[in-house]
């Protein structure tokens, strides 16, 4: 699909981040009902990980498809299961090849293979990384934060088909 531009990642991020309570939980209620594949994907994957984790995961699920719906996606599609384990299986292949390349290329070269061309929506998935290499609270571990986006990578890959 086209890349969502950055002003439109940026201003969605701050939209919410400027939200009521009242008004994130009405988003909220309507992502829930509109994708609710993404949460329970979401929220299976992380329910081992703690509450903080889970509620993370769930929290930057809804921000990623109010980007999306911002940049003019139909909201109203919502994402199969199928979609989503696709998305998720075809990302963890790719986790896979660039292990393989990490041991193989000097770091300087990893940039330049192909893999980083798999990320179609770099300025969305540059925001969320944003926020796992940030300050984040100390009860979420390097595993945790790497899990949780690794499954926000899956869930963009799935909301961008």
């Amino acid at each position: 699909m086209e890349t969502i531009p950055y002003e439109v990642v940026e201003a969605t991020w701050q939209e919410v981040a400027g939200s009521s309570v009242e008004e994130m939980i009405e988003a909220q209620k309507r992502f829930i009902a509109q994708q609710p594949n993404i949460v329970e994907f979401v929220a299976a994957l992380s329910e081992d990980l703690g509450e903080k984790v889970a509620e993370l995961g769930i929290y930057l699920v809804h921000l990623i498809w109010r980007v999306f719906e911002r940049a003019g996606r139909d909201p109203a599609k919502t994402v199969s299961l199928d979609q989503v384990l696709q998305a998720f299986d075809t990302r963890q292949t790719w986790l896979v090849q660039l292990a393989r390349i990490a041991k193989d290329i000097p770091e300087a070269e990893i940039e330049a293979t192909d893999l980083k061309l798999k990320l179609t929506q770099p300025y969305l998935v540059r925001r969320v990384f944003e926020v796992f290499t940030g300050e984040t609270d100390p009860e979420l571990s390097k595993q945790d934060r790497a899990y949780l986006c690794f499954i926000m990578l899956a869930v963009i890959d799935a909301l961008d088909q």
